[in-house]
């Protein structure tokens, strides 16, 4: 399967979101790896680009971790081509990256509202309904792995909430 974005071109905005990611990933102790310039950048892309783009994509997921602050080590893979597993103490294996059963979504009844297999027109329709959603996070680095997040939607500020 192809890249969604040329990894060879650096005037790429996705690329050049991905770089700077993964070189501010390796910094000890750095607390704000994104200025609010790069991400105010990254949203105004993404909102000018198509909802299925990698510009999009983008964008969502700069919002996310503005909210989370995900280090990669606790939400990625190593490498594009070979699943990356955690092994907890016990010996069970567990893929550590996010995967959609990690990210579940629910109206103001907390009622489950299932996005598994839908088009993005459809999720982006059911976007009224939704409450909040709960992020699974499987490894973290303060071993609080499987902990469930919960983040109330934002109505009123569509261009942070994801």
């Amino acid at each position: 399967m192809p890249l969604p974005y040329d990894p060879d071109n650096k005037c790429n905005d996705s690329t050049a979101a991905i770089s700077n990611l993964a070189d501010e990933e390796t910094i000890a102790l750095q607390r704000e790896p994104l200025t609010e310039e790069m991400a105010a950048e990254c949203i105004r892309s993404g909102k000018q680009a198509h909802q299925d783009s990698a510009e999009s994509l983008t964008a969502n997921i700069v919002c996310l971790a503005r909210y989370i602050g995900p280090r990669l080590s606790e939400y990625a893979q190593a490498q594009q081509k070979k699943i990356t597993y955690h092994t907890w103490g016990s010996g069970t294996k567990i893929v550590r990256s996010w995967i959609p059963q990690d990210f579940k979504f629910y109206d103001k009844n907390g009622d489950d509202i299932h996005l598994h297999r839908r088009s993005s027109d459809e999720i982006f329709n059911l976007y009224q309904t939704m409450h909040y959603m709960k992020i699974i996070w499987r490894i973290q680095k303060n071993r609080k792995n499987g902990q469930s997040i919960k983040l109330p939607v934002d109505k009123n500020h569509t261009d942070l909430c994801p």
